[in-house]
């Protein structure tokens, strides 16, 4: 059956936030080709992933699942290993499945030191990049260079050349031209001039994740002076406002954002607005990255017969209610980006727009199954985007959910770690926090913006807690 798209180019950042984008207005943030990108295709403006971190995020993404149905909670879980999977599923049907960089997801009985038992065995491996296996062909091409790799250490490479200063954050100590975003997207490249007659093409870059090194000239490219401050409460209220808070907040090292000893107490408001640049810088070059491959698909007459998915598997939350890094309950971690590109004329009439309804990372397994021609797995969760893009106005969900463990703060709680868990509830309005054995936090953005007053307790909001606490899946067993 000819649907009229022969390849799917999923491309997937890691730990990029869903307001870092131009089109979206946010102060400081450069995304051009992203931006160009969105003025072909349809923009998920409140997509969000379902599980945390990258592991579950991605566990959910491939099977189109939920992390309360697959049960990875972190990066080496073997849960959900068993299900099948986007790759697996399109393989079946003659698409072959083909993987620049990871997916986080371990195979049954996997070894940490053989990379491929930490990737789904679905794809076909064109260049690995894993960091428990320290990412040993990057590490060699800086060799080459004349540059060192860092060490034993996975994040060794990323060092930087030198300590910040008043203008910023110090570039990585090799030029951009070496930078993994730029050995990554030269290998999806180099693929293009091979790939089958129906393919899907996985690529992923690390970037934006921390350490915040960038390569110049993406270092210094946005100004800290034009950055937004993170949008909080004072320090000792957050900390005071729920043991949750309490556990993650304080005495957090922030060595891999300031490039310096620091603890969150120690950091200053022009450190903040450093790391908000570099971090917008790095999402700048992976902007660009995106940029090459568009770019390099259209010039190989590839683009009108490709659906073309960019997102990522979970946000950051820098420092948004003191959090920083990828484990949180709010929308700066819990949105991503997510742009869906259908090159058919069915498409046509809603590119450039922009979808507001409550959209999640286990809708997109569905979402190429239905564009390729192809039923999604039995056990998948999530709804196809297409209607949306083909100009449908579907009934959709109203909410959405979402998993985390925090095991590795339990004990600052006097928690046992299976009791570290939190789930979210996220309405138009409301965002519903639940623990299985903590009390809930409960927010109204409409009251609120901030998200700064927990309601929880408040006798008056039981009825809302109830109606949103019953929308949640059970917690996992012990």
């Amino acid at each position: 059956m000819d649907t009229g798209i022969d390849h799917v180019v999923l491309c997937v950042a890691d730990q990029w936030r869903g307001d870092a984008l131009g089109q979206l207005g946010t102060p400081g943030v450069l995304t051009p080709h992203l931006d160009r990108l969105a003025d072909d295709a349809v923009t998920f403006a409140n997509h969000h992933c379902v599980a945390s971190p990258c592991g579950p995020a991605r566990r959910s993404l491939h099977t189109g699942t939920l992390a309360t149905t697959h049960g990875q909670f972190t990066n080496d879980g073997e849960q959900g290993a068993d299900l099948e999977t986007l790759a697996g599923r399109l393989a079946g049907e003659g698409i072959t499945p083909l993987l620049i960089g990871y997916t986080d997801t371990p195979t049954r009985d996997h070894d940490p030191d053989d990379w491929e038992t930490l990737i789904d065995p679905a794809f076909e491996v064109v260049q690995p990049f894993v960091w428990q296996h320290g990412f040993p062909r990057w590490k060699q091409a800086l060799r080459d260079a004349g540059h060192g790799d860092g060490g034993k250490h996975p994040f060794g490479p990323y060092a930087p050349a030198g300590s910040p200063d008043s203008g910023g954050l110090a570039p990585a100590h090799y030029p951009s031209e070496l930078s993994d975003v730029r050995f990554l997207t030269d290998a999806a490249i180099a693929t293009l001039e091979r790939l089958p007659e129906r393919s899907l093409l996985h690529v992923n870059w690390l970037r934006p994740h921390p350490p915040m090194t960038a390569p110049a000239p993406w270092h210094r490219l946005i100004d800290p002076e034009s950055v937004e401050l993170p949008a909080r409460q004072p320090l000792a209220a957050q900390i005071e406002q729920h043991p949750y808070f309490a556990a993650t907040v304080p005495n957090r090292s922030m060595t891999e954002y300031t490039q310096l000893r620091r603890r969150i107490e120690e950091v200053d408001e022009q450190t903040e607005r450093h790391v908000r640049a570099a971090y917008y810088g790095l999402c700048a070059e992976v902007d660009d990255a995106v940029g090459r491959l568009i770019d390099e698909l259209q010039a190989r007459g590839l683009w009108d017969r490709t659906l073309f998915v960019f997102t990522s598997d979970h946000g950051e939350a820098l420092g948004d209610h003191w959090i920083w890094g990828r484990r949180g309950p709010f929308d700066g971690h819990l949105r991503v980006p997510c742009l869906v590109r259908d090159p058919r004329q069915v498409a046509r009439s809603t590119r450039g727009s922009r979808v507001d309804a409550p959209t999640a990372a286990h809708d997109l397994l569905a979402t190429i199954c239905a564009a390729v021609g192809v039923e999604p797995p039995a056990t998948s969760e999530g709804e196809s985007l297409l209607p949306f893009v083909h100009g449908e106005r579907p009934t959709w969900r109203d909410h959405l959910t979402f998993a985390m463990s925090w095991a590795d703060h339990a004990h600052a709680a006097n928690l046992d770690p299976d009791d570290a868990v939190l789930q979210v509830v996220r309405t138009d309005r409301h965002r519903l926090v639940r623990f299985p054995t903590l009390p809930p936090l409960l927010f109204d953005r409409d009251e609120d913006p901030l998200e700064s007053v927990d309601l929880g307790t408040d006798p008056a909001r039981r009825r809302i807690i109830d109606e949103l606490d019953a929308l949640a899946p059970a917690f996992p067993d012990p």
